[in-house]
C-alpha cells in the first residue's frame, strides 16, 4: 500500500515539474494543502 502511494506522488511530482514550468511555482501551494496527509509520509519516507 505504501509503495503504491509513494510511487504515485513520485511519478506526478518528476514528471509535471520537468514537463512544464508552471508546476513548480503550484507545487508549494499544493504542499501546505495537505501536507500532513499523503505527501508528508510519502516524502519523509
Amino acid at each position: 500500500m505504501d509503495i503504491g502511494k509513494r510511487k504515485r506522488v513520485i511519478f506526478v511530482e518528476p514528471l509535471e515539474v520537468p514537463n512544464e514550468p508552471d508546476l513548480p511555482v503550484e507545487e508549494p501551494v499544493e504542499e501546505p494543502v495537505e501536507p500532513s496527509e499523503e505527501p508528508a509520509p510519502a516524502k519523509k519516507d
